[in-house]
Parts: structure tokens; sequence; C-alpha cells
């Protein structure tokens, strides 16, 4: 018990059973800068004082409630951790999920990427087609591919320098 437990039930003040402790009157060990005091300890210095073990009542009686308080705590920790684990699950497949529809969105974008490509070099080799000099289209000595089959060509096919 700590030192405001056992002051509340013995009805003395916080300093009172501090002194008691410093002075030696009274047992306790100090675990994480929280003095703990057993209940021997405890009904020892009620001896020596003159105070009714009574008012402390069944020191079994006072721990099974600490004991029940510990366990319902234990239990609400153990239902939100299968809670959080729970909600760890789902945000992990969500994230897989997510993961894949971004594989699939740059996948799509790199195809839409060299379709563009495509376009724009059929694109260009058509312009440049429509502004060869008249003359060079009557007079060349290999026939030109009409403009449709131009539209056609893949990227390094260029029929027109065979």
């Amino acid at each position: 018990m700590t030192i405001k437990e056992v002051a509340e039930h013995i009805g003395k003040h916080n300093d009172t059973i501090r002194r008691a402790i410093q002075s030696g009157k009274l047992e306790a060990t100090k675990v994480n800068r929280v003095w703990d005091i057993s209940d021997e300890a405890l009904s020892a210095y009620m001896q020596a004082q003159g105070i009714s073990t009574d008012a402390l009542g069944n020191a079994e009686g006072y721990a099974q409630p600490y004991a029940e308080d510990m366990q319902s705590i234990m239990q609400q920790l153990r239902s939100e951790n299968e809670r959080q684990r729970e909600q760890i699950a789902d945000l992990q497949e969500q994230l897989r999920e997510a993961r894949e529809e971004l594989r699939e969105a740059r996948q799509a974008a790199e195809e839409a990427s060299h379709r563009h490509d495509t376009v724009m070099l059929q694109m260009t080799r058509l312009l440049e087609y429509e502004q060869l000099p008249f003359w060079r289209k009557l007079f060349s000595r290999k026939a030109l591919p009409p403009p449709e089959q131009i539209m056609d060509m893949e990227p390094g096919d260029d029929k027109s320098n065979e």
C-alpha cells in the first residue's frame, strides 16, 4: 500500500505516515520513487501506536477489492490491446491495397506515356512529309509512302529512306 492509502485507512495525514517511515517506526520500501508499505508492517505500526486494527479492517478484505480492480483494469487493457491489433491488421490490409492501386496507376501512366510518344512520332513524321518541297515529292528517286502508311509506321521503321 502507498502512503496515501495507509493514511486514508487509519485516518492520519500523509506527512504523519512519512515521518513514521523516516523515524523507522513504520517499515516501508521504496519502489520506483513510491513508498510501499506491507500489511504486516502496517499492523505492527498500528499495534505500537495503540491504533485498533479494526480501523484497518481485514488486510485481505482491503487487498481483495484492490486485486479485483487490478483484474478489471487488466481485462480492459487486454480488450483494448486486441482491438488495436485488429485495427493494425485492417490498416495493414488497406496499405497493401493502396500499394497495389499505386502500382496499377504507375503502369497505366507508363502505358499512356508510351501511347503519347507513339502519337507524337507519327504526327512529327506526317508534318515532315507535308513540309517537303513539292519538287521533292514529285521528283524523288524513291517514292515516299502515302500519309496513311506514315501514320502506321513504328518508331525506327523509316521506309522513306530505303
